[in-house]
Parts: structure tokens; sequence; C-alpha cells
């Protein structure tokens, strides 16, 4: 009886333990990224599981609100839920999938592998790259 007692303790350890490694990932993403490339002004913006994509270039932006999810192997998947247009017309669509390979590093992310339903050479230009922390 002890010893299924220690084997429950050490299956409930190491699973409390494997999902907190999962959650590692949104929780270091959490917070406002940004990047410029150009005359653009690209924002990540992770609040929750929810990612908002903002690019900006001078007074015309389009805004991109998200679900997102966080694999282990470092991968976002994401759907857009809402397009906000204010001057700059998108290459997506409500509903578009999309992932991204992203590596926290200190103060900095680095975003790789764009990959979606619509995506361009041009989108993977401006939103693959290192982004600060705002």
């Amino acid at each position: 009886m002890l010893r299924i007692g220690i084997l429950a303790l050490i299956l409930s350890t190491l699973s409390v333990s494997l999902l907190g490694s999962a959650e590692t990932n949104t929780k270091n993403l959490q917070g406002a990224w940004v990047r410029e490339v150009d005359d653009f002004k690209i924002e990540l913006d992770f609040k929750g599981n929810k990612l908002n994509i903002t690019l900006a270039r001078g007074e015309n932006k389009v805004q991109l609100d998200t679900d997102y999810s966080a694999g282990r192997d470092k991968t976002v998947f994401g759907r857009i839920v809402n397009i906000k247009e204010d001057g700059l017309q998108p290459a997506t669509e409500k509903g578009d999938l999309f992932s991204l390979a992203i590596e926290v590093e200190e103060g900095k992310i680095v975003v790789k592998e764009l990959k979606g339903s619509k995506t361009s050479d041009d989108a993977k230009k401006l939103i693959e790259g290192d982004y600060k922390k705002k």
C-alpha cells in the first residue's frame, strides 16, 4: 500500500511539472513585443490566450485580433477572430489560420517560420525576426 502511495505521489508531481513546463511558453510570451522593419512597426501583444498583431506604417495601421495556443515545441498556432483596418488592408481574412515558431530569449523574442492560409514572402519579411519587450 505504501508503494502505491509513493508511486501516486511521484506521478502527480511529474504531471504537475510537465503541465508547468507547457505553460511556461505562454507565460514568457505575455506582454507587448515590438519590431521595426523599413517604415513599418509591428507589435505582438500577448494577453492570456489572445494575441493582437498590429502593423503600422505612419498613420495607417491594421490590427489582427487572434486566439492562440502555444505548443511545447515553441510553435504558436492561431486563428484570426477580427480585423480592424485603418488605412492598411491585410492580405488575410477573418477565420484564417497561422503558425509561427517563437524562441524566448532574455529581453526579446525571435519569430521564425511564419505559415498560414495566405502567407506571402513579404509578410514573412515583416513578421519574422527579433522583437524587443515594449
